[in-house]
């Protein structure tokens, strides 16, 4: 039957507190079935715990919508934005009545689209109105751009518990080895949705211990060649990208059976750190320090786009996941550009799966989001960029809205304001230049990153004038975690140093 005890609107974070408390079997007897609320398609219906968080770093706060009748003991479900539908989601594209969805024996439904404007898909296909198509616990189904995974009540309780063993086993990887290959560990520095970094000692042919970050793979995505393909590409394109304004690789190599990139290490912060202790002591990021991070990390765009193979081909490197996370900025005012773990070159071996999107969605450039506007390549980091130094003159995020879903939709249709209008110190020609490349069309947007850099190049200061800054904003917020080795840095705040 397609009702529960528990018709309350909540997120996956909730019914994992409620998994605690009261055990599996018990939660299990008060759902209904369950359709987590997607950002993206995750393919498989068999994912684990680990590719969902993969697929979405951010998994806990994902919408469970309890799929519950109006009248008990009916078996079937409406589902829509208006609020004649039985499970009623507030989602702009859905219809008033968009589809309903039937028990089956077996734990799974069919599901049925009313005659929707924008349609219902159950992998790549569209359903045709009126026709039952059955989608097991586990199966993805979308009605119009938005998808949702469908869960029985045992199975959302059972993938709650596989999500809760792997938080438990990842739990393990706080505690480092005194040693990963051939580096002295010294202590954990944070972890993210693929890898954890520690801080270690690496020996010089001169005697001297140099300190290092070392990225290390989570050692269930370890297991599954996707993910290691995926880190190992991180090192090889960020490898290629020999400048002063690029994260610099020293070391990559296996501690047993996990991958490990090493990195070597300086005091500094990520950009999105900075920005929240600006937030948090009320003051504003200068014009002239926020160009000149934009310079930095321009130059370090520009190498990676112009980057070319040993044979001097041009390898096309397209970051894909540009944002202020990755944006890396040393005590000495010199910033530089992180994490190619989703770049692609054009010799990569590894291919992005057809709806499958990478990176954060309120940086990513619209083509990424609907192919149907271009093709995605050095212009999409050109528009991640102009977003991202939009926001440090802003104060605040350009397209982040209370949920990804909405993020998306701002990132295709919202009006960008003109920056001069928020911040009257911004010169013309800096907005003038973020908005050229913040055009959602790719043919019509900035081709090349250092038409950019050029621009902003007029407004910057200098590196030393960063650093001042950064001291001034570190005495103004002593009680913020801006410190270097901090117990549980983020794992982006590792900057390196060539």
């Amino acid at each position: 039957m397609l009702a529960g005890a528990t018709d309350v609107l909540k997120t996956v974070n909730d019914y994992l507190q409620m998994l605690d408390e009261i055990g599996a079997s018990a939660l299990t007897a008060t759902l209904s079935p369950m359709l987590v609320q997607l950002v993206r398609e995750v393919r498989s219906h068999d994912a684990t715990p680990s590719e969902f968080r993969a697929a979405d770093a951010d998994v806990s706060s994902l919408l469970v919508h309890p799929l519950v009748a109006r009248v008990p003991g009916t078996t079937t479900v409406s589902i829509g934005r208006g609020s004649a539908a039985d499970v009623t989601i507030a989602l702009e594209r859905l219809s008033k009545v968009h589809a309903s969805l039937a028990a089956r024996s077996d734990g799974g439904i069919d599901v049925v689209d009313a005659g929707s404007k924008n349609g219902s898909f159950v992998g790549d296909s569209r359903l045709e109105a009126g026709v039952r198509v059955s989608v097991h616990s586990g199966g993805v189904v979308s009605f119009g751009p938005y998808p949702f995974r469908f869960f029985s009540a045992a199975g959302f309780v059972g993938w709650l518990t596989r999500l809760r063993e792997a938080e438990e086993r990842a739990r393990t990887i706080l505690d480092p080895p005194s040693r990963v290959a051939p580096f002295d560990v010294i202590g954990h520095l944070g972890r993210g949705g693929m890898a954890d970094v520690v801080l270690a000692h690496r020996r010089g042919p001169d005697g001297a211990q140099h300190k290092v970050a070392v990225k290390r793979l989570l050692k269930d995505l370890a297991m599954q060649p996707h993910f290691v393909d995926m880190f190992l590409q991180e090192a090889k394109n960020a490898a290629r990208v020999q400048h002063e304004n690029v994260v610099q690789i020293i070391d990559v190599g296996w501690e047993g059976e996990t991958p490990f990139i090493a990195m070597e290490f300086v005091d500094g912060w990520d950009l999105s750190t900075i920005e929240k202790a600006a937030r948090a002591a009320n003051v504003a990021i200068p014009v002239d320090v926020a160009c000149r991070i934009a310079v930095d990390v321009c130059h370090g765009l520009s190498a990676a786009h112009r980057s070319i193979d040993d044979d001097g081909k041009p390898l096309h490197i397209v970051h894909r996941d540009v944002s202020p996370h990755n944006v890396l900025v040393g005590r000495d005012g010199h910033s530089r550009l992180s994490d190619f773990g989703i770049s692609k070159a054009a010799d990569s071996v590894r291919h992005t799966k057809t709806g499958e999107l990478r990176g954060k969605i309120a940086y990513l450039a619209p083509e990424q989001l609907l192919h149907s506007l271009g093709t995605t390549d050095e212009r999409a980091d050109i528009f991640a960029l102009a977003t991202t130094i939009y926001e440090s003159l802003a104060g605040r995020p350009l397209f982040r809205r209370s949920n990804e879903i909405d993020t998306m939709e701002a990132v295709l249709h919202d009006v960008i304001p003109d920056l001069g209008l928020l911040r009257a110190d911004v010169p013309a020609f800096v907005s003038e230049a973020l908005l050229c490349c913040l055009t959602r069309r790719p043919d019509e947007r900035t081709r090349d990153v250092v038409e950019l850099r050029d621009a902003l190049a007029r407004a910057a200061g200098t590196r030393t004038v960063v650093a001042a800054w950064l001291e001034a904003l570190g005495q103004m917020r002593t009680e913020s975690r801006l410190a270097a080795g901090t117990p549980g840095i983020d794992v982006k705040t590792v900057v390196v140093k060539r």
